[in-house]
């Protein structure tokens, strides 16, 4: 069945998979989509584009169309196929909106280790992989590995521009990408990490800086290589933003941000 199932995922070029049990990576108080899941499916999809990095106010990943939409698009005839091949089986596909703890599972399945700031970091992609997978009721007993933390260098601590990222741990309240996502009125402090570090969504900082990244692979998946929008501008939030991720907290988040950047430096 396992060798199966990762050759269905292989004829649609999404590998390696990994899987792991339901109840032991599920998120409590989650709506589910269907009752009697056993087993999490899980991959990674690499969004590192060929191009050189160039800093612009957009986080690499906001740059691509939605992956949410790629990844359940890529997702959607494996499902239909593993349909076919387990009859009576249901199927579900996620990308980041899930009822599991989809990083723990990833690398509960052997697909990487953690990041200190919580990233899934994998051997051949790094950390610029998004996580998708499916849901299902069928009991696929497989290996489990043992999640492990990373090098522990230490870079990424140094080189967050907010000092989210400490031996202590992940200051999400502080996180730079959290706070470009964030609705309503921002404190002071809030205002100056956006002027002061340009970014109108997100922060690659720590990813940057990580070395297990150093030698990450480009991804080869079209819609993550093509249509890239390198940065945005206050004339961009006049045209359909409706494929980009980015655009789930609204226009007047990205334009509140847009000025503030536009702000002298403090």
């Amino acid at each position: 069945m396992l060798k199966q199932i990762e050759q269905i995922f292989k004829n649609h070029g999404v590998e390696p998979i990994g899987f792991a049990p339901f109840a032991l990576v599920a998120l409590p108080g989650k709506r589910l989509p269907f009752e009697g899941i056993q087993t999490v499916i899980i991959a990674s999809f690499p969004y590192l584009p060929p191009q050189p990095y160039q800093p612009t106010n957009l986080c690499l990943y906001a740059r691509l169309p939605d992956y949410h939409r790629v990844i359940k698009t890529i997702l959607s005839p494996i499902v239909d196929e593993l349909e076919k091949a387990f009859p009576g089986h249901r199927f579900s596909p996620f990308a980041d909106s899930s009822p599991v703890r989809e990083v723990y599972a990833a690398s509960l399945a052997g697909l990487g280790c953690i990041g200190k700031n919580g990233l899934l970091i994998t051997p051949k992609y790094g950390s610029f992989v998004f996580l998708g997978g499916l849901l299902t009721d069928l009991a696929i007993e497989s290996a489990l590995c043992e999640p492990i933390q990373c090098r522990d260098c230490g870079r990424c601590f140094s080189a967050c521009p907010t000092g989210a990222l400490s031996p202590a741990g992940l200051d999400r309240s502080k996180c730079l990408s959290a706070i470009t996502q964030k609705k309503g009125q921002l404190s002071e402090e809030e205002e100056r990490a956006i002027c002061k570090n340009g970014m109108v969504w997100g922060c690659d900082q720590c990813q940057l800086a990580c070395p297990m990244n150093r030698d990450a692979r480009p991804s080869s998946i079209r819609e993550f290589t093509d249509n890239i929008r390198p940065s945005l501008s206050e004339a961009d939030l006049d045209t359909d933003l409706s494929d980009r991720a980015f655009i789930w907290r609204g226009i007047e988040v990205l334009r509140r941000n847009l000025k503030l950047t536009e702000s002298p430096k403090p």
